[in-house]
Protein backbone atom coordinates (compact mmCIF):
# COMPACT_ATOMS: atom_id res chain seq x y z
CA UNK A 1 0.00 0.00 0.00
CA UNK A 2 1.02 3.43 -1.18
CA UNK A 3 1.90 5.32 2.12
CA UNK A 4 2.31 9.30 1.80
CA UNK A 5 2.95 12.68 4.24
CA UNK A 6 1.40 15.67 4.03
CA UNK A 7 3.07 18.75 4.76
CA UNK A 8 1.42 22.17 5.22
CA UNK A 9 2.73 24.97 3.01
CA UNK A 10 1.46 27.58 5.52
CA UNK A 11 1.57 30.42 2.57
CA UNK A 12 1.99 33.85 3.14
CA UNK A 13 -0.73 35.64 1.37
CA UNK A 14 -0.66 39.53 0.40
CA UNK A 15 -1.35 42.04 -2.07
CA UNK A 16 0.54 41.89 -4.95
CA UNK A 17 1.11 45.32 -6.61
CA UNK A 18 3.18 44.40 -9.25
CA UNK A 19 0.40 42.86 -11.19
CA UNK A 20 -0.58 46.45 -12.02
CA UNK A 21 2.75 47.33 -13.42
CA UNK A 22 2.58 44.09 -15.11
CA UNK A 23 -0.77 44.86 -17.10
CA UNK A 24 0.31 48.00 -17.52
CA UNK A 25 3.92 46.67 -19.23
CA UNK A 26 1.81 44.20 -21.35
CA UNK A 27 -0.40 46.54 -22.48
CA UNK A 28 2.66 48.80 -23.85
CA UNK A 29 4.53 46.05 -25.36
CA UNK A 30 1.68 44.36 -27.39
CA UNK A 31 -0.47 47.84 -28.49
CA UNK A 32 3.05 48.68 -29.93
CA UNK A 33 3.87 48.55 -33.47
CA UNK A 34 6.98 47.31 -35.18
CA UNK A 35 8.33 50.90 -35.08
CA UNK A 36 6.74 51.39 -31.95
CA UNK A 37 8.68 48.77 -29.83
CA UNK A 38 11.31 51.09 -28.59
CA UNK A 39 8.79 53.21 -27.09
CA UNK A 40 6.66 49.79 -25.59
CA UNK A 41 10.56 49.11 -23.93
CA UNK A 42 10.70 52.54 -22.56
CA UNK A 43 7.30 51.96 -21.19
CA UNK A 44 8.70 48.40 -19.86
CA UNK A 45 11.65 50.21 -18.10
CA UNK A 46 9.26 52.51 -16.07
CA UNK A 47 8.05 49.74 -14.43
CA UNK A 48 10.29 47.03 -14.40
CA UNK A 49 11.58 47.80 -10.61
CA UNK A 50 7.81 47.11 -9.57
CA UNK A 51 7.88 43.78 -11.43
CA UNK A 52 11.45 42.77 -10.37
CA UNK A 53 10.85 43.47 -6.59
CA UNK A 54 7.37 41.03 -6.23
CA UNK A 55 7.86 39.24 -3.47
CA UNK A 56 8.58 35.24 -3.36
CA UNK A 57 6.16 33.67 -0.96
CA UNK A 58 6.99 30.48 1.12
CA UNK A 59 5.28 27.23 -0.75
CA UNK A 60 6.79 24.23 1.95
CA UNK A 61 10.14 22.60 3.54
CA UNK A 62 10.46 19.04 2.15
CA UNK A 63 12.19 17.39 5.19
CA UNK A 64 15.17 19.75 4.59
CA UNK A 65 16.21 17.97 1.70
CA UNK A 66 18.03 19.50 -1.02
CA UNK A 67 15.57 19.96 -4.22
CA UNK A 68 17.28 18.95 -7.14
CA UNK A 69 14.40 18.92 -9.76
CA UNK A 70 11.31 20.84 -9.97
CA UNK A 71 8.24 19.78 -12.49
CA UNK A 72 5.17 21.26 -13.26
CA UNK A 73 2.34 20.42 -14.81
CA UNK A 74 -0.98 22.25 -14.65
CA UNK A 75 -1.18 22.64 -10.64
CA UNK A 76 0.64 20.05 -10.05
CA UNK A 77 3.86 20.07 -9.04
CA UNK A 78 6.66 17.54 -8.55
CA UNK A 79 10.20 17.61 -6.48
CA UNK A 80 13.39 15.48 -6.51
CA UNK A 81 14.93 15.82 -3.46
CA UNK A 82 18.97 14.90 -2.51
CA UNK A 83 17.51 12.70 0.85
CA UNK A 84 14.01 12.77 1.19
CA UNK A 85 12.73 10.83 -2.38
CA UNK A 86 9.94 12.46 -4.28
CA UNK A 87 7.17 15.23 -3.50
CA UNK A 88 3.80 16.79 -5.06
CA UNK A 89 1.70 19.54 -4.18
CA UNK A 90 -1.76 19.07 -6.28
CA UNK A 91 -2.63 22.39 -5.29
CA UNK A 92 0.27 24.73 -6.66
CA UNK A 93 2.35 24.55 -3.75
CA UNK A 94 -0.14 24.91 -0.54
CA UNK A 95 0.07 21.24 0.76
CA UNK A 96 3.43 18.95 -0.39
CA UNK A 97 2.89 14.61 -0.08
CA UNK A 98 5.85 12.14 0.17
CA UNK A 99 5.15 9.48 -1.80
CA UNK A 100 8.26 6.92 -1.78
CA UNK A 101 6.39 3.75 -1.66
CA UNK A 102 8.75 1.31 -3.98
CA UNK A 103 11.72 3.02 -3.56
CA UNK A 104 12.91 1.67 -0.60
CA UNK A 105 16.25 3.33 0.24
CA UNK A 106 16.90 5.00 -2.99
CA UNK A 107 15.93 8.31 -1.64
CA UNK A 108 18.81 10.50 -2.74
CA UNK A 109 16.87 11.59 -5.89
CA UNK A 110 17.86 14.06 -8.92
CA UNK A 111 15.39 14.91 -11.49
CA UNK A 112 11.71 14.12 -12.83
CA UNK A 113 10.05 13.92 -16.24
CA UNK A 114 6.51 12.94 -17.50
CA UNK A 115 5.29 10.96 -20.55
CA UNK A 116 2.48 9.29 -22.12
CA UNK A 117 0.99 9.57 -18.67
CA UNK A 118 4.04 7.76 -16.62
CA UNK A 119 6.26 9.59 -14.50
CA UNK A 120 10.11 8.89 -14.30
CA UNK A 121 12.15 9.57 -11.24
CA UNK A 122 16.28 9.13 -11.49
CA UNK A 123 18.29 8.70 -8.18
CA UNK A 124 21.87 8.21 -7.21
CA UNK A 125 21.76 4.54 -6.25
CA UNK A 126 19.50 2.56 -8.64
CA UNK A 127 18.71 4.24 -12.23
CA UNK A 128 15.41 5.26 -12.91
CA UNK A 129 12.14 4.25 -11.51
CA UNK A 130 8.35 4.81 -13.12
CA UNK A 131 5.33 5.28 -11.49
CA UNK A 132 1.70 6.89 -12.39
CA UNK A 133 1.07 10.19 -11.76
CA UNK A 134 1.01 12.00 -9.12
CA UNK A 135 3.23 9.12 -7.41
CA UNK A 136 3.75 6.69 -5.23
CA UNK A 137 4.50 2.55 -5.93
CA UNK A 138 7.10 2.95 -7.84
CA UNK A 139 9.16 0.35 -10.18
CA UNK A 140 12.34 0.08 -11.24
CA UNK A 141 12.48 0.09 -14.64
CA UNK A 142 14.07 -2.57 -17.33
CA UNK A 143 17.29 -3.02 -18.00
CA UNK A 144 20.15 -1.37 -20.31
CA UNK A 145 21.15 1.48 -18.07
CA UNK A 146 24.71 0.53 -17.79
CA UNK A 147 25.10 3.10 -13.82
CA UNK A 148 23.30 3.50 -11.06
CA UNK A 149 24.00 7.69 -10.84
CA UNK A 150 21.23 9.07 -13.16
CA UNK A 151 21.45 13.27 -12.70
CA UNK A 152 19.83 14.24 -15.81
CA UNK A 153 16.38 13.41 -17.25
CA UNK A 154 14.42 14.41 -19.71
CA UNK A 155 11.27 13.61 -22.46
CA UNK A 156 9.63 14.00 -25.64
CA UNK A 157 6.43 12.34 -27.01
CA UNK A 158 8.26 9.37 -28.33
CA UNK A 159 10.20 9.05 -25.45
CA UNK A 160 12.79 9.41 -22.50
CA UNK A 161 16.17 9.86 -21.94
CA UNK A 162 18.58 9.38 -18.91
CA UNK A 163 22.01 10.97 -18.83
CA UNK A 164 24.45 9.39 -16.04
CA UNK A 165 27.02 10.63 -14.20
CA UNK A 166 29.63 9.35 -16.39
CA UNK A 167 28.61 10.25 -19.32
CA UNK A 168 26.65 7.76 -21.37
CA UNK A 169 22.80 8.88 -22.35
CA UNK A 170 20.30 6.09 -22.70
CA UNK A 171 16.80 6.35 -24.27
CA UNK A 172 13.34 4.14 -23.64
CA UNK A 173 10.59 3.93 -26.15
CA UNK A 174 8.88 1.79 -24.08
CA UNK A 175 7.96 3.04 -21.04
CA UNK A 176 10.72 2.21 -19.65
CA UNK A 177 10.76 -1.71 -20.01
CA UNK A 178 14.31 -1.35 -21.76
CA UNK A 179 17.13 1.27 -22.28
CA UNK A 180 19.58 1.73 -25.05
CA UNK A 181 22.42 3.43 -25.58
CA UNK A 182 21.63 6.75 -27.23
CA UNK A 183 24.47 8.90 -27.14
CA UNK A 184 28.43 8.66 -25.43
CA UNK A 185 30.39 6.22 -24.19
CA UNK A 186 31.19 6.53 -20.08
CA UNK A 187 34.30 8.79 -18.98
CA UNK A 188 32.85 12.37 -19.37
CA UNK A 189 30.92 13.35 -16.15
CA UNK A 190 27.48 15.35 -17.32
CA UNK A 191 25.25 17.73 -15.89
CA UNK A 192 22.25 18.36 -18.25
CA UNK A 193 20.30 17.29 -21.19
CA UNK A 194 18.30 19.18 -23.77
CA UNK A 195 16.15 18.59 -26.13
CA UNK A 196 14.77 21.23 -28.71
CA UNK A 197 13.72 21.54 -32.55
CA UNK A 198 17.24 21.89 -33.93
CA UNK A 199 18.61 19.23 -31.95
CA UNK A 200 19.68 17.13 -28.93
CA UNK A 201 22.31 18.67 -26.27
CA UNK A 202 24.26 17.23 -23.99
CA UNK A 203 26.04 19.36 -21.18
CA UNK A 204 29.34 17.95 -19.55
CA UNK A 205 32.31 19.26 -17.71
CA UNK A 206 34.30 21.36 -19.62
CA UNK A 207 31.42 21.23 -23.00
CA UNK A 208 29.12 19.12 -24.12
CA UNK A 209 27.99 17.87 -27.35
CA UNK A 210 25.07 17.97 -30.03
CA UNK A 211 23.35 15.88 -32.36
CA UNK A 212 21.09 17.35 -35.12
CA UNK A 213 19.73 14.21 -36.56
CA UNK A 214 18.11 12.14 -33.51
CA UNK A 215 21.43 10.64 -32.60
CA UNK A 216 23.10 9.50 -35.23
CA UNK A 217 26.05 11.84 -35.85
CA UNK A 218 27.31 14.37 -32.34
CA UNK A 219 29.48 17.06 -32.76
CA UNK A 220 31.23 19.69 -30.23
CA UNK A 221 29.48 22.50 -28.37
CA UNK A 222 32.38 23.57 -26.65
CA UNK A 223 34.37 26.35 -28.64
CA UNK A 224 33.47 29.30 -26.70
CA UNK A 225 32.32 27.80 -23.39
CA UNK A 226 36.07 28.30 -21.90
CA UNK A 227 36.35 25.09 -20.29
CA UNK A 228 33.19 25.77 -18.14
CA UNK A 229 30.62 22.92 -16.29
CA UNK A 230 27.46 22.89 -18.43
CA UNK A 231 25.09 22.62 -15.28
CA UNK A 232 21.66 23.62 -17.38
CA UNK A 233 20.87 24.16 -21.19
CA UNK A 234 17.52 25.78 -22.30
CA UNK A 235 16.34 27.95 -25.77
CA UNK A 236 13.89 30.08 -27.62
CA UNK A 237 13.83 30.60 -30.60
CA UNK A 238 17.32 31.18 -32.70
CA UNK A 239 19.44 30.66 -29.41
CA UNK A 240 20.65 28.20 -27.46
CA UNK A 241 21.69 29.12 -23.62
CA UNK A 242 23.73 27.39 -21.05
CA UNK A 243 24.38 28.12 -16.77
CA UNK A 244 27.49 27.23 -16.06
CA UNK A 245 29.80 27.20 -13.16
CA UNK A 246 31.70 29.95 -14.90
CA UNK A 247 28.83 32.45 -15.81
CA UNK A 248 25.74 32.43 -17.98
CA UNK A 249 26.66 31.46 -21.95
CA UNK A 250 24.57 32.15 -24.93
CA UNK A 251 24.80 31.03 -28.66
CA UNK A 252 22.74 31.62 -31.91
CA UNK A 253 23.95 29.46 -33.91
CA UNK A 254 23.10 25.80 -32.42
CA UNK A 255 25.87 26.15 -29.84
CA UNK A 256 28.77 25.72 -32.67
CA UNK A 257 30.03 29.38 -30.86
CA UNK A 258 28.89 31.06 -27.55
CA UNK A 259 29.13 34.29 -26.27
CA UNK A 260 29.57 34.91 -22.04
CA UNK A 261 27.17 36.90 -20.85
CA UNK A 262 27.27 37.55 -17.10
CA UNK A 263 26.87 41.10 -16.86
CA UNK A 264 25.34 42.07 -13.05
CA UNK A 265 25.58 38.52 -11.70
CA UNK A 266 26.87 38.85 -8.43
CA UNK A 267 27.55 34.98 -8.41
CA UNK A 268 28.76 33.11 -11.63
CA UNK A 269 27.62 29.41 -10.30
CA UNK A 270 24.60 28.96 -12.36
CA UNK A 271 22.89 25.61 -10.99
CA UNK A 272 19.53 26.09 -13.58
CA UNK A 273 18.46 28.36 -16.08
CA UNK A 274 14.45 28.66 -17.31
CA UNK A 275 12.64 30.84 -20.28
CA UNK A 276 9.78 32.24 -19.04
CA UNK A 277 7.98 34.73 -21.54
CA UNK A 278 10.68 35.10 -23.42
CA UNK A 279 12.40 36.04 -20.30
CA UNK A 280 15.47 33.92 -18.86
CA UNK A 281 15.61 33.08 -15.46
CA UNK A 282 19.15 32.04 -13.80
CA UNK A 283 19.21 30.08 -10.19
CA UNK A 284 22.26 30.98 -8.61
CA UNK A 285 24.75 29.48 -6.13
CA UNK A 286 24.03 31.98 -2.53
CA UNK A 287 22.49 34.76 -4.92
CA UNK A 288 19.21 33.06 -5.24
CA UNK A 289 17.40 34.11 -8.59
CA UNK A 290 18.30 36.65 -11.43
CA UNK A 291 16.55 37.45 -14.52
CA UNK A 292 17.84 39.13 -17.96
CA UNK A 293 14.78 40.10 -20.49
CA UNK A 294 17.67 40.71 -23.07
CA UNK A 295 19.06 37.13 -23.54
CA UNK A 296 21.87 37.74 -20.99
CA UNK A 297 23.47 40.84 -21.77
CA UNK A 298 21.68 42.39 -18.34
CA UNK A 299 20.71 41.08 -15.13
CA UNK A 300 18.77 41.81 -11.82
CA UNK A 301 17.93 39.68 -8.93
CA UNK A 302 14.68 38.87 -8.22
CA UNK A 303 14.86 37.58 -4.69
CA UNK A 304 12.33 39.77 -2.11
CA UNK A 305 10.68 37.36 0.48
CA UNK A 306 13.14 34.91 -0.44
CA UNK A 307 14.79 34.00 3.09
CA UNK A 308 17.65 31.33 1.46
CA UNK A 309 19.54 31.96 -1.69
CA UNK A 310 21.13 28.88 -2.83
CA UNK A 311 18.66 28.01 -5.55
CA UNK A 312 19.16 24.58 -7.12
CA UNK A 313 15.97 24.51 -9.34
CA UNK A 314 13.06 26.56 -11.39
CA UNK A 315 10.01 25.36 -12.94
CA UNK A 316 6.60 27.16 -13.73
CA UNK A 317 3.57 26.64 -15.08
CA UNK A 318 0.43 29.13 -16.13
CA UNK A 319 0.42 30.08 -12.69
CA UNK A 320 3.50 30.04 -10.38
CA UNK A 321 7.30 29.89 -11.01
CA UNK A 322 8.71 27.44 -8.87
CA UNK A 323 12.40 27.90 -7.31
CA UNK A 324 13.51 25.26 -5.01
CA UNK A 325 17.08 25.47 -2.29
CA UNK A 326 19.57 23.31 -1.08
CA UNK A 327 17.74 24.03 2.30
CA UNK A 328 15.14 21.83 0.97
CA UNK A 329 12.33 25.36 0.73
CA UNK A 330 10.11 25.90 -2.18
CA UNK A 331 9.23 29.31 -3.53
CA UNK A 332 7.05 30.71 -5.32
CA UNK A 333 6.57 34.01 -6.94
CA UNK A 334 2.86 34.53 -9.69
CA UNK A 335 4.28 34.04 -13.42
CA UNK A 336 2.51 37.26 -14.27
CA UNK A 337 4.90 39.39 -12.58
CA UNK A 338 7.51 37.94 -15.03
CA UNK A 339 7.79 40.64 -18.00
CA UNK A 340 7.61 39.29 -21.09
CA UNK A 341 11.05 39.60 -22.74
CA UNK A 342 11.09 42.59 -25.85
CA UNK A 343 14.09 40.85 -26.87
CA UNK A 344 13.00 37.64 -29.05
CA UNK A 345 15.49 34.72 -29.88
CA UNK A 346 15.28 35.36 -33.89
CA UNK A 347 15.81 39.04 -33.06
CA UNK A 348 19.49 38.37 -32.16
CA UNK A 349 19.64 41.91 -30.78
CA UNK A 350 22.77 44.01 -31.04
CA UNK A 351 24.59 44.35 -27.91
CA UNK A 352 25.82 47.57 -26.68
CA UNK A 353 29.52 47.14 -27.05
CA UNK A 354 30.98 45.19 -30.11
CA UNK A 355 31.23 41.31 -29.62
CA UNK A 356 33.90 39.34 -31.20
CA UNK A 357 34.39 35.40 -30.76
CA UNK A 358 36.67 32.41 -32.80
CA UNK A 359 35.23 29.02 -33.24
CA UNK A 360 36.24 26.69 -33.50
CA UNK A 361 39.20 27.47 -31.12
CA UNK A 362 41.98 26.18 -31.30
CA UNK A 363 41.09 24.96 -34.79
CA UNK A 364 42.70 23.00 -38.14
CA UNK A 365 42.06 23.83 -40.77
CA UNK A 366 39.94 26.94 -40.83
CA UNK A 367 38.19 29.20 -38.26
CA UNK A 368 34.92 30.92 -38.17
CA UNK A 369 35.46 34.91 -37.09
CA UNK A 370 31.81 35.66 -35.60
CA UNK A 371 31.43 39.64 -34.83
CA UNK A 372 28.29 41.12 -33.82
CA UNK A 373 27.97 45.18 -34.19
CA UNK A 374 25.64 47.43 -32.14
CA UNK A 375 25.16 49.49 -35.41
CA UNK A 376 27.10 50.03 -38.50
CA UNK A 377 30.16 51.33 -38.67
CA UNK A 378 34.23 50.89 -39.80
CA UNK A 379 35.55 47.32 -39.05
CA UNK A 380 39.41 46.69 -39.55
CA UNK A 381 39.74 42.58 -39.05
CA UNK A 382 43.49 41.84 -38.28
CA UNK A 383 45.86 38.62 -37.61
CA UNK A 384 48.60 39.07 -35.62
CA UNK A 385 51.24 36.20 -34.99
CA UNK A 386 52.32 35.90 -30.60
CA UNK A 387 55.36 38.24 -31.72
CA UNK A 388 53.08 41.00 -32.68
CA UNK A 389 53.57 40.87 -36.01
CA UNK A 390 51.22 41.85 -38.80
CA UNK A 391 50.30 38.54 -40.47
CA UNK A 392 47.00 39.43 -42.78
CA UNK A 393 44.33 41.95 -43.14
CA UNK A 394 41.32 39.89 -42.64
CA UNK A 395 38.67 42.58 -43.67
CA UNK A 396 39.15 46.36 -43.95
CA UNK A 397 35.33 47.88 -45.22
CA UNK A 398 32.11 49.05 -43.62
CA UNK A 399 29.95 46.95 -42.09
CA UNK A 400 26.06 47.04 -41.14
CA UNK A 401 24.80 46.57 -37.40
CA UNK A 402 24.07 42.76 -36.64
CA UNK A 403 26.51 39.94 -36.91
CA UNK A 404 28.91 38.96 -39.20
CA UNK A 405 31.48 36.19 -40.24
CA UNK A 406 34.85 36.27 -41.78
CA UNK A 407 36.48 32.76 -42.30
CA UNK A 408 40.45 32.21 -42.05
CA UNK A 409 42.26 29.20 -43.60
CA UNK A 410 45.34 28.46 -42.07
CA UNK A 411 47.05 27.90 -45.43
CA UNK A 412 50.53 28.48 -44.79
CA UNK A 413 50.46 29.64 -40.87
CA UNK A 414 52.72 27.81 -39.01
CA UNK A 415 50.68 25.80 -35.79
CA UNK A 416 51.03 28.24 -32.59
CA UNK A 417 49.44 30.99 -31.04
CA UNK A 418 47.73 34.19 -33.04
CA UNK A 419 45.78 36.85 -31.79
CA UNK A 420 42.82 38.33 -34.05
CA UNK A 421 41.91 42.16 -33.27
CA UNK A 422 38.76 43.77 -34.22
CA UNK A 423 38.84 47.19 -34.85
CA UNK A 424 35.22 48.80 -34.94
CA UNK A 425 35.03 52.98 -34.99
CA UNK A 426 37.28 53.59 -31.77
CA UNK A 427 36.39 50.68 -30.33
CA UNK A 428 39.67 47.65 -30.48
CA UNK A 429 38.79 43.78 -29.78
CA UNK A 430 41.34 41.07 -29.03
CA UNK A 431 40.79 37.85 -29.35
CA UNK A 432 43.74 34.78 -28.54
CA UNK A 433 42.99 32.02 -30.97
CA UNK A 434 45.22 28.35 -31.66
CA UNK A 435 46.10 26.95 -34.75
CA UNK A 436 47.01 23.31 -34.33
CA UNK A 437 48.46 20.81 -37.44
Amino acid sequence: MSTSKKLSGKVKRSIDHSITAYMIFQFCFRSASFSGLFTAFMCALCFLPSLIHAQWSFSGNLQNSSINSLLCRGDTVYSATGGAGFFYSSDNGADWLQENSGLGQNLNANAITLSNGKLFLSTVSQAVFMSDPPGGNWLSTGPGITQNNVPALISDSSAVYAGCILAGVFRTTNLGQTWTRFALGEGDLLYSLHKNEQGFFIGLAGGGYRSTNNGVNWSSISSGLLNANVHSLDSKTGLLFAGTNIGFFRSSDVGSSWIESSQGLPSLWINEIEVINGAVLAATRNNGVYISLNNGNNWTAINSGMADTNILSISHNATYVFAGSAQGNVWKIPVQTIPVSVNSGSELMHPKNPELTVYPNPFNPSANIRFNLPEGGSVLLTLYDIQGKEIETLLNEYRREGIHEVKLGSGELAAGVYFCKLKYNSTIITQRIVLTK
